[in-house]
């Protein structure tokens, strides 16, 4: 079972929505235990305290942010500099570890670390990692990789194929397949039993277990240019996805 420390730690630096997961919580209601059974882990780009408190004091109608019974605060920066990056901000949230600047998966001296997702999956659970970036990016790399150089994208898509997530929805798709080494990973991709699908409609059709999604050559487009909906779609298809295995899931979005 994944340590209770490094779980709360994990769940308690992002915005989180549990449906379960191996937590036991009391309901206000009956007071009585409920043993949940999956976790979505949602991470917005640019959400630190001043901006989510610009966007509730404009916004119309409240955030569902609002309503959630926990909040926490999280110390983001990295092992080497003040200001953190996606690469040390990612991988504190994933690993639950301060690393340098520019860094994914793995402490300042290099060694590996493991994501809160790795765990979940050598406990048995499904994983998934959805993101409108490209998915080699920083962030949902840090759920999956381990570099010392962020920007080594071609790496980082390999380490996609070590077994340890079953879904990941995003751009990304040149680094998979327009490589300096010639490789083109999604043959391998669907050697492993991924089906490997490069629109959104494709992606909606499929039915299999393990699914990758590669919807843009890099990252995909702003809403402001035709990305409306496209999210929600791809965290529905994630979830629908992951479902399909009975014991819970783990995703990062």
């Amino acid at each position: 079972m994944i340590k209770k420390n490094t779980l709360h730690a994990l769940l308690m630096i992002s915005v989180v929505m549990l449906t379960g997961f191996e937590w036991n919580g009391r309901t206000e209601k009956t007071g009585k235990v409920k043993s949940l059974k999956n976790i979505i882990l949602f991470i917005g780009d640019g959400m630190g305290v001043s901006q989510v408190y610009a966007g509730m004091t404009v916004s119309q109608v409240p955030f569902y942010l609002e309503t959630f019974p926990y909040s926490g605060f999280s110390k983001t920066y990295s092992a080497d500099s003040y200001i953190t990056d996606s690469g040390a901000g990612g991988t504190a949230i994933a690993c639950g570890t301060k690393t340098n600047n520019g860094m994914i998966g793995v402490r300042p001296d290099s060694s590996v670390v493991n994501s809160i997702l790795e765990l979940a999956h050598k406990n048995g659970y499904a994983t998934g990692v959805v993101s409108t970036s490209a998915i080699t990016h920083a962030t949902p790399a840090s759920f999956v990789a381990h570099n010392a150089g962020r920007g080594n994208y071609e790496d980082i898509a390999r380490d996609f194929l070590n077994g340890t997530v079953d879904v990941f929805i995003g751009g990304g798709e040149n680094h998979f397949r327009v490589r300096k080494d010639s490789a083109d990973l999604t043959i391998n991709l669907k050697q492993q039993g991924f089906d490997v699908v490069y629109t959104l409609e494709d992606m909606k059709k499929s039915e299999s277990k393990k699914l990758a999604a590669l919807l843009a050559k890099e990252h995909m487009p702003p809403v402001t240019a035709g990305r409306t909906g496209a999210l929600a779609e791809m965290t529905r298809k994630a979830i629908e996805t992951l479902s399909k295995n009975d014991k819970g899931f783990f995703p990062d979005g």
